[in-house]
């Protein structure tokens, strides 16, 4: 399947040595453990309950401004991010298939990659026709304890594609892949790429 529209993926983004530089830094954080993955967030803080960053957090650290004024210089983005939430992906673990809230994040959503290459999958979704919409709210219950956007699709697919994300490169997501399909990192402790199995680390 053709790659998403929206959907933007640069190969060395950063250096070897700006990722050694950067896992360094990293890893001198305090780390929040709410969540099964450790998490880093700067600029605001994203509540996974309440859904919504309006907590302030730290502010971003010179090393990661610098890539985000690196994605305006190469056209990849409006404006320099003032959030960046940093995920930590053991071997096995992954996050499940999701779209970033309109109602809290931009048009724009980067993602560099540090410290391991992987398979991002993203699924296409299928908007509701009008005769469900209309089913719905006669209380059949299709979509009943349902977000107001989650309600607007049905539960099967138009397309999936798998994205190589190389470590040291970003992918960017705007428009119809941002809107219309799901990403997610499926939890698995390996991906196969071009007919080769290649075993995950650190991400």
């Amino acid at each position: 399947m053709a790659q998403p529209a929206g959907l933007t993926v640069l190969n060395d983004f950063i250096t070897k040595d700006e990722e050694m530089e950067l896992l360094k830094y990293l890893d001198a954080q305090l780390w929040n453990t709410d969540l099964k993955r450790r998490t880093l967030h700067y600029g605001f803080k994203y509540n996974y309950t309440k859904k919504n960053a309006a907590e302030q957090a730290d502010p971003i650290p010179a090393l990661i401004e610098s890539i985000g004024l690196r994605l305006v210089t190469h056209g990849l983005v409006p404006q320099a991010p003032d959030q960046v939430i940093v995920n930590e992906y053991l071997p096995g673990q992954g996050i499940a298939a999701h779209v970033d809230r309109a109602d809290v994040f931009e048009e724009h959503v980067a993602s560099v990659s540090l410290g391991s290459d992987v398979v991002f999958e993203f699924i296409h979704k299928v908007k509701r026709s009008d005769a469900e919409d209309e089913s719905e709210v006669k209380g059949k219950g299709k979509g009943k304890g349902k977000s107001p956007a989650a309600a607007m699709y049905r539960k099967d697919c138009a397309g999936r594609y798998q994205a190589w994300i190389a470590r040291r490169s970003v992918f960017v997501m705007e428009g119809a892949v941002r809107y219309d399909w799901t990403h997610s990192l499926p939890a698995r402790s390996s991906d196969t790429h071009e007919g080769a199995k290649h075993a995950r680390q650190r991400r």
